[in-house]
């Protein structure tokens, strides 16, 4: 009882504002970098102990109970609300209206299914403070972000710090990297691994247990004829991960059909990618669709290396990938042309928003 009332006091501090990390995705990371510029006060509490939990202070909890982590939910002052998608806040938007959501990822333009889809609009008109991470929530649901009772902000992933000083490939060893979420349906990138293993191009993978076991049958297959070149990494964090991709020279993001399989093709137009901003901070060539309108702006911003995957695949030669890449690091140095990026200019927005709510 007396460290459940310690907890209390501690949580209802009202000049900190508590993240409740409801699903782990390292999302919190980015809000932390933001609030330590205006040394705004912040914890960090976490529904499941993550597995890159050391990269943090110890500013924070771990609960490891879904009851608690409502019920400190419930009595917490200023607070956001961090989920993977919007309808898995269905239930905090019934027990509390002042809190702020952000949501990874949005269903809408994804997938079809009714119900999930009924519960992240049930829950968007439930909540009335979001931070945005991308352009989906509100383009899907622009109807609902009329009322004027909701509050709003964009807080995109931004480049914190990053290594652009890179050398130029005077070797024949070539390197791409694929971190996140790949799998053989709407996220794929089968197709063009085994193009680079053919190449004899070294492919290094950093993705979670979940994706390894939906792609064993290829990822078998890759490890048994190309085994020099096929690397499967597993997760890496922090600083420790930027270091990693720097010695890499391309970073490949899905999808390599474009988005043929999205219900929405706006979906795959306005989605953010983590992944896109660790290759751009690691110096690397960034490889996506065409049809990824906001993550071309994104790099052309921040001046970053970039190669369109539709014309990435065309190239069926080493040495004119090595080419293409020697010659983008010479004239591409990181330069953030818009104060949309600008983690100054974000950290004021968050300062302001909170003492406006």
């Amino acid at each position: 009882m007396i460290l459940l009332n310690n907890f209390l006091s501690i949580i209802n501090n009202k000049k900190t504002i508590y993240l409740f990390v409801h699903d782990n995705n390292q999302r919190e990371k980015n809000f932390i970098e933001l609030f330590d510029i205006n040394q705004i006060s912040y914890k960090l509490i976490f529904r499941k102990k993550p597995d890159y939990l050391h990269i943090f202070d110890n500013n924070y909890f771990c609960l490891n109970n879904s009851i608690l982590f409502y019920l400190f939910f419930f009595f917490s002052k200023k607070k956001i609300l961090l989920v993977s998608t919007a309808y898995r806040a269905f239930f905090f938007s019934l027990i509390s209206k002042h809190y702020v959501l952000s949501a990874y990822d949005v269903l809408a333009g994804f997938t079809c299914k009714t119900f999930n889809l009924h519960l992240e609009k049930l829950t968007i008109q439930f909540t009335q403070n979001f931070i945005f991470r991308d352009l989906r929530l509100k383009f899907f649901y622009s109807d609902l972000f009329k009322s004027r009772s909701k509050n709003f902000i964009f807080i995109p992933e931004c480049l914190i710090k990053w290594n652009d000083k890179k050398s130029k490939i005077n070797d024949d060893v070539l390197r791409c990297a694929i971190v996140g979420w790949i799998d053989n349906d709407k996220v794929k990138l089968t197709n063009v691994i085994h193009k680079l293993l053919l190449m004899d191009i070294h492919v290094h993978i950093y993705t979670n247990k979940w994706c390894l076991c939906l792609l064993k049958k290829d990822f078998d297959y890759f490890n048994e004829n190309y085994k020099n070149f096929f690397h499967i990494e597993g997760r890496c964090f922090g600083d420790e991960f930027i270091k990693a991709l720097s010695n890499y020279h391309f970073g490949l993001s899905p999808h390599e059909i474009d988005n043929q399989l999205f219900p929405d093709k706006n979906y795959l137009r306005y989605a953010s990618s983590s992944r896109v901003v660790s290759y751009v901070e690691s110096g690397l060539i960034n490889v996506f669709s065409k049809k990824s309108i906001y993550l071309d702006f994104f790099c052309r911003k921040n001046n970053a290396k970039k190669i369109y995957m539709h014309d990435f695949i065309k190239i069926n030669s080493k040495k004119e990938l090595i080419n293409l890449y020697n010659d983008q690091i010479e004239i591409k140095k990181i330069k953030i042309k818009t104060k949309y990026f600008d983690k100054i200019h974000l950290s004021n927005k968050i300062y302001l928003f909170f003492k406006n709510i």
